[in-house]
């Protein structure tokens, strides 16, 4: 879904994704740990916001927020975060831009190692060069 609210901004509704699962073991199966484990490995929710915001002729921004669910199985909770980025193009052909992502808080866990501790994700800032012809 995309919003024009202005001549230059863009908003994009990209995704929300609500999952549900059912899964059950077979009667005869001494397996007590899949079900639970699959159950709970994936967010029920996942939406996701983008901007686009043409400043001038050669400065836009970008902006994303997103929220992912609980992964009960793996002991992670939901987060939400954002990231930006801005471009700015002297010359055709040229681009330099700073991009940040992570942005709202220091860290976050996306999955439980397997075996050993959960996996986090660093806020990060950097930047790019581009040339094109």
């Amino acid at each position: 879904m995309k919003f024009v609210i202005a001549a230059k901004l863009n908003i994009f509704q990209d995704l929300f994704t609500r999952l549900r699962s059912a899964s059950a073991a077979r009667p005869d199966s001494r397996d007590t740990n899949t079900v639970s484990s699959t159950e709970g490995s994936s967010p029920h929710h996942e939406p996701s916001v983008r901007s686009f915001f043409d400043l001038t002729s050669t400065v836009d921004i970008s902006l994303s927020w997103r929220y992912v669910g609980d992964l009960p199985a793996q002991e992670v909770e939901g987060y939400q975060t954002g990231d930006a980025r801005v471009a700015w193009r002297p010359h055709r052909g040229i681009e330099f831009s700073v991009s940040g992502q992570n942005l709202l808080q220091p860290h976050h866990a996306e999955f439980g190692g397997d075996p050993g501790p959960l996996v986090g994700i660093k806020r990060s800032v950097y930047g790019t060069v581009t040339f094109s012809r």
